[in-house]
């Protein structure tokens, strides 16, 4: 090898690399070139997507709102429909006044210190009750029994909040409420006095409303259209919300009698409600009453 060789060879590969480098800056700019291309593409498109997403919201918020509309006034008769079919399942399984139940501590009954309202809808009583504390140890309490309990569909069952230590009600009481606690029977007594005629008033307003709509219940189960609509909801209990309802008698029971309500009534081979023979047209409101009473909704 000769010096001019080692020369050469060093000159050639410096511009080598200053070829190399120069090429790499290009690719370089133009990768930054071609990147900055498709991050502007991506915040068109980002923004694009926002865009799109909150007409979308908005179109469905309209949509919704448009349909709940439309749905209100349906849903209200669904919802009073609901309520009188509740208040027509009361009135079979409850055709019997409501009776006060009884308040015990530790398995002994206590006595009643006051009969706060008393009619056939409901019975509410007011005790004072040891509460197992070291101070203020007596509750005075108010536990009641009501034709329209435990049922969200009439909205009573919120007004069931009351716990005593020890306390415990025959049967479960349907509403209670700890109206105050004090260290001596006869202060909580004459509080008692003093604030009755403001005591558990909501509720008694409430209840009232119930009252009137429960009547009219009661005489629906007489129309075969409602009590056949009532029938058909009792059905539909058994068969998708009950474990194992078809195979309950009462379901059963629920079956012969809208059988009994759909079958015409024939008198002498003649149809009373057209006054020719079998097979022809039936009027359902020649259909008959309820004929048993239902056991209670799950």
């Amino acid at each position: 090898m000769e010096p001019r060789d080692y020369t050469a060879a060093q000159k050639t590969l410096a511009e080598l690399a200053a070829q190399r480098e120069a090429a790499r800056q290009a690719l370089v700019k133009q990768q930054e070139a071609q990147l900055h291309t498709i991050w502007e593409r991506e915040k068109l498109l980002s923004s694009e997507k926002w865009d799109m997403e909150g007409r979308q919201r908005d179109a469905l918020q309209q949509l919704d709102a448009s349909c709940k509309e439309k749905a209100a006034p349906h849903a209200e008769l669904v919802a009073q429909g609901k309520r009188i079919l509740t208040l027509m399942d009361i009135a079979r399984r409850h055709p019997e006044p409501a009776a006060m139940g009884s308040v015990h501590t530790y398995r002994v009954e206590m006595p009643i210190f006051d009969t706060f309202r008393a009619d056939d809808y409901k019975q509410i009583g007011v005790w004072i009750v040891p509460n197992g504390k070291p101070k203020n140890k007596f509750a005075l309490i108010v536990r009641g029994w009501s034709l329209f309990a435990h049922n969200e569909t009439l909205g009573l069952d919120k007004y069931r909040n009351s716990y005593v230590s020890g306390v415990n009600e025959k049967p479960h009481a349907t509403i209670g409420a700890t109206l105050r606690e004090g260290p001596a029977e006869a202060e909580l007594q004459a509080w008692y006095a003093k604030h009755k005629p403001g005591l558990i008033t909501a509720y008694l307003v409430e209840h009232a409303m119930m009252e009137a709509p429960y009547r009219e219940a009661q005489g629906l189960l007489d129309n075969p259209a409602w009590l056949r609509l009532y029938l058909e909801d009792r059905k539909d209990d058994y068969e998708n919300r009950y474990s194992h309802g078809t195979e309950q008698p009462e379901y059963k029971a629920v079956l012969a009698e809208l059988a009994a309500l759909a079958a015409p009534a024939i008198v002498g081979g003649v149809r009373p409600d057209t006054g020719g023979p079998k097979g022809g047209h039936h009027d359902h409101a020649a259909s008959p009453a309820h004929t048993r009473p239902m056991e209670g909704r799950g």
